[in-house]
């Protein structure tokens, strides 16, 4: 839990968890892993991206515990970081304007081609015929 806390907060470039425990009791183990988790949330991270308290204290889930730290590392290279990361980088938005002109000639398209109106696959009758 210390280690994921000074993480959170090297990739935030300020504490997001103020206070980190280095007892080794468990409450404050687990209070330390409850923190960092708080921190992905306000960070970016999804719930679902997170996972819980007992799957990394307990052992019980590391898949999961895994797929955070994926998720974390790449909300963290969304937000500018260069350093070294795991995850891969979020899509940018990429919004596009076309004029009318430009619509109107994407509708003069021949795509798709003739007899393929329903999509490219043959259907069930065509196939056999070419097999023949």
């Amino acid at each position: 839990g210390t280690v994921l806390c000074k993480l959170i907060n090297t990739l935030n470039g300020e504490a997001l968890v103020k206070k980190i425990n280095t007892s080794s009791m468990a409450f404050k183990q687990m209070e330390n892993i409850s923190s960092f988790l708080d921190a992905c949330k306000v960070f970016g991270l999804k719930d679902g991206d997170c996972f819980q308290t007992p799957d990394l204290y307990e052992n019980q889930n590391m898949s999961q515990v895994t797929v955070t730290l994926y998720a974390l590392s790449s909300v963290a290279i969304k937000k500018g970081w260069d350093g070294p990361s795991i995850g891969v980088k979020i899509a940018s938005q990429n919004k596009r304007e076309f004029t009318k002109e430009q619509l109107e000639e994407g509708k003069k398209s021949d795509w798709p081609p003739d007899g393929h109106e329903q999509g490219c696959q043959p259907s069930r009758n065509e196939f056999r015929q070419d097999q023949s």
